[in-house]
């Protein structure tokens, strides 16, 4: 399939993951000028020149082609073909913000996981929704340290590219989840594996910052100022090894709005 230049407005970027075919990776969502979804990957973000590193809530113009995964809203890019154009910022409680993304979201998780089943392949892999309770944010311990295949990966990448991070990819020796419930009726609750960059930065920093305080202050952020301070919205995806498993691959919190925002 031909390349071809869209110009998307980028709402998520995942911590980088060591990926098989030989490089560091993160998923980055994003939104087309006609309003759709686009999952642009592998993005190896911290090889990227400093006038392509991306920021989060900003448009870009990329090259790019429809992947050989199966989801419908998966392209592959050229990574040297981004050209940021302009960054969104928060004016005005996320107001431009939130009228590019807002058009997209849906009632709740357990109305996209239906219209998955319903309709397979042609059904969206991304969505945004607002849990109608956030019950708990976990951090959970797992793994410290990459396994051997990751860490030959990650001792591999820097051959193909001109530019190489200052630091390895760190391992983070937690995960981060969320339990949550659904406007619907019918919902059992849900937990989520959360892998929104935001949330592994703060751990990195804050480690350093508060010692054995990090924990707590992490909470802090994200469970009682997500569910008391910000109108949160989950951005949700599904992973292409588990085509039927939903995470939380970004947050949306601008703060609460007395005059609530309508579309």
């Amino acid at each position: 399939m031909a390349w071809e230049t869209k110009r998307v407005f980028v709402v998520v970027k995942t911590y980088p993951n060591p990926a098989h075919k030989g490089t560091e990776v993160s998923c980055t969502a994003a939104i087309t000028q006609a309003g759709s979804w686009l999952r642009l990957f592998p993005v190896p973000f911290r090889f990227l020149d400093e006038d392509k590193q991306f920021p989060r809530y900003s448009w870009i113009d990329v090259s790019v082609r429809k992947a050989s995964d199966s989801r419908p809203e998966s392209f592959n890019l050229n990574p040297d073909s981004i050209r940021i154009v302009r960054e969104v910022g928060p004016a005005h409680n996320w107001r431009e913000r939130k009228d590019l993304i807002f058009p997209l979201k849906r009632h709740c998780l357990c109305c996209i996981k239906k219209e998955q089943e319903t309709n397979g392949k042609t059904a969206p892999t991304l969505g945004i929704f607002k849990p109608a309770s956030i019950e708990r944010f976990s951090i959970v311990p797992c793994a410290a340290d990459w396994t051997p295949e990751e860490k030959a990966i990650l001792g591999q990448q820097g051959l193909e590219f001109s530019k190489a991070p200052q630091a390895p990819l760190e391992k983070v020796p937690f995960d981060f989840k969320y339990r949550f419930r659904c406007p619907e009726q019918t919902c059992n609750g849900h937990e989520a594996k959360c892998l929104d960059w935001e949330i592994y930065q703060s751990y990195r920093r804050w480690r350093q910052k508060y010692g054995e305080n990090w924990q707590a202050k992490l909470k802090e952020r994200y469970e009682r100022d997500v569910t008391q301070t910000f109108d949160t919205h989950f951005f949700v995806g599904t992973f292409r090894a588990h085509p039927k498993e939903w995470g939380i691959v970004g947050l949306f919190y601008p703060k609460r709005d007395p005059q609530a925002y309508m579309f």
